[in-house]
């Protein structure tokens, strides 16, 4: 006999937290992923102009498309122009077969940021506040996937940055001060947290 359970106990929106040494374990793109968020993050700062402050990065998944076969030149010249194609080179969503995506979430708590020293300073805060979610600049405990993965996000976030201040050339030194800024602030955070732990140790 089936057991039938409660809907409570099989339907559930919570997010659940993936830690970086599962998904070294599990073998997800971990590299691809960083690049991905630091576009994103690049475009909240330089096109939106906010400060990302508290946004969430998710996985999800979408159904597929599976592609038949695109159209041919002959095919297009005869199609009606507006006309909707994608039934006509795609079969049915597939729902069995999904692809997996990275989301943003969560911009209720995101600020406008001035283009400017005192942007970059509140965009930093805005990192270092939500920094479990970003790869983090490299200590000198760290391993070389941690360096690898910190490089990989900071070469990114600046080649997107570029890219969408290319028409203000004045503003592109910015980027680099907010990469600049959030490894000094890791720094001084990371310093901070073991000399707590060092004095906490001394005192018992």
């Amino acid at each position: 006999m089936r057991l039938h359970l409660p809907a409570t106990r099989i339907v559930s929106l919570r997010n659940f937290k993936l830690h970086l040494n599962q998904m070294i374990e599990l073998e997800m793109p971990t590299f691809q992923l960083a690049e991905f968020m630091a576009g994103a993050l690049a475009a909240m700062h330089w096109k939106a102009r906010m400060d990302a402050r508290d946004v969430e990065f998710v996985l999800g998944s979408a159904p597929t498309y599976p592609l038949i076969k695109p159209l041919t030149l002959s095919e297009l010249e005869e199609t009606e122009p507006d006309t909707y194609t994608e039934m006509k080179v795609c079969r049915k969503s597939s729902f069995m077969q999904r692809s997996v995506h990275l989301w943003m979430l969560d911009f209720n708590q995101c600020s406008v940021i001035s283009m400017d020293m005192l942007g970059v300073q509140q965009a930093v805060q805005a990192y270092l506040i939500n920094d479990p979610y970003y790869p983090r600049p490299p200590q000198s405990d760290e391993n070389d996937h941690d360096l690898a993965l910190w490089n990989v996000f900071a070469t990114k976030y600046l080649r997107i940055s570029d890219a969408i201040l290319r028409e203000t050339p004045e503003l592109r030194a910015l980027p680099r001060k907010f990469v600049q800024l959030v490894m000094k602030e890791q720094g001084e955070k990371v310093k901070k947290q073991e000399e707590a732990a060092t004095a906490s140790a001394q005192a018992l």
